[in-house]
């Protein structure tokens, strides 16, 4: 039997260790995420939308350096692709990351807001 993995949305002991082991940071930035990512995140879109690789491109990072903080290794991964797509100009290569980066920044905040009830 060959066991499945999808993607990590949210690491808990990473993003422990990036934060020092300071669970009240981590809450702060958990609570960030939940509230201002999704600004960044709808930048995205509007970005693509209008054909802006600058804006693309700095919305991308922006939120690449936020989910990083979290441990989201594969919605990094997606992002920063994105941000190197727009750099090229490259809006059709972009586009292809678009589906699984709106489905793991769903998660993502799904997972985000369960955590901040439950602690």
């Amino acid at each position: 039997m060959t066991a499945v993995f999808g993607p990590v949305i949210f690491d808990k002991q990473h993003a422990l260790a990036r934060l020092g082991g300071l669970e009240d940071v981590l809450r702060d930035v958990m609570q960030l995420m939940t509230t201002e990512s999704p600004r960044v995140y709808a930048e995205i879109g509007a970005s693509f939308q209008r054909g802006d690789v600058v804006a693309l491109k700095r919305s991308a990072h922006t939120l690449k350096g936020a989910v990083g903080l979290v441990g989201a290794i594969d919605l990094v991964r997606r992002l920063r692709h994105v941000e190197d797509s727009a750099s090229s100009g490259e809006l059709a290569t972009a586009a292809t990351e678009f589906d699984e980066i709106d489905r793991q920044f769903a998660e993502l905040q799904r997972i985000l807001a369960l955590e901040l009830l439950c602690n």
